[in-house]
C-alpha cells in the first residue's frame, strides 16, 4: 500500500488507539505520518515469502521487540 493510501484508509489516532488496545506503545515525532507505517499498510509475510519460495530459504521467525525509524 502506498503511503497516500495508507494515511487515507485510517487516521493516525485511529491507528494510536489500535496499538493502544494491543498494549503497544507507539511514539512519533511525526504523528501524521504514522498511519502509514501502521502494520495493516504491509503485505502479509507468509504471502511474500510463499512467493518468494524459489529465491529464499527462511530458517528463523523473528519477532520485533521496537521499531525506530530515522
Amino acid at each position: 500500500m502506498s503511503w497516500t493510501a495508507a494515511r487515507k484508509a485510517k487516521t493516525s489516532d485511529t491507528v494510536y488507539a489500535e496499538k493502544a488496545e494491543l498494549g503497544v506503545v507507539l511514539r512519533s515525532s511525526e504523528p501524521k505520518g504514522v498511519a502509514e507505517e501502521a502494520a495493516f499498510a504491509y503485505e502479509d509475510i507468509e504471502s511474500v515469502m510463499s512467493a518468494s519460495a524459489s529465491l529464499v530459504r527462511p530458517t528463523r521467525r523473528l519477532t520485533p521487540l521496537g521499531v525506530v525509524k530515522g
